[in-house]
């Protein structure tokens, strides 16, 4: 299970929920609230309790899908980086090699030079490079 307060999980808020109930029912106390009752307190608890269940097993899904996806990401780079090293060396002996693998060496000096930083070794520049870096778009864990 995660830690932490994210929307829907702010400690004390289930129990919140029964300590309202039965506040509720205790005072029979006439709030002018047809549409909160112990009983409904009760329901929107019991869905509260599923959904979070469901969140958790959706959320160690989602992550195991993820960190795969890193892994797969991870080898795809390095045999890209293979190929353009190669085409590299080669290139002493085919100078059009690096003309026409031009486009692979392009991509991988964004990743190689932390994004194409303007200023040394030939970098592309930052706006080029903050345009085309790629976005986690991981939820926190919390």
């Amino acid at each position: 299970m995660r830690s932490g307060t994210s929307a829907g999980r702010v400690p004390g808020y289930i129990e919140m929920l029964d300590d309202v109930a039965r506040a509720l029912e205790r005072e029979k106390l006439e709030l002018g609230l047809a549409d909160v009752t112990p009983e409904l307190l009760e329901a929107a608890k019991a869905s509260l309790v599923h959904l979070h269940a469901v969140e958790d097993v959706a959320h160690a899904v989602y992550r195991s899908v993820y960190e795969e996806r890193l892994t797969v990401d991870d080898s795809a780079m390095g045999m890209m980086l293979k190929v353009a090293r190669r085409v590299g060396s080669h290139s002493e002996d085919d100078p059009q090699l690096l003309t026409r693998w031009k486009f692979l060496r392009d991509f991988m000096a964004l990743f190689h030079r932390g994004g194409g930083h303007s200023g040394g070794r030939g970098g592309r520049g930052s706006q080029a490079a903050a345009a085309e870096k790629p976005v986690d778009r991981t939820p926190a864990e919390g």
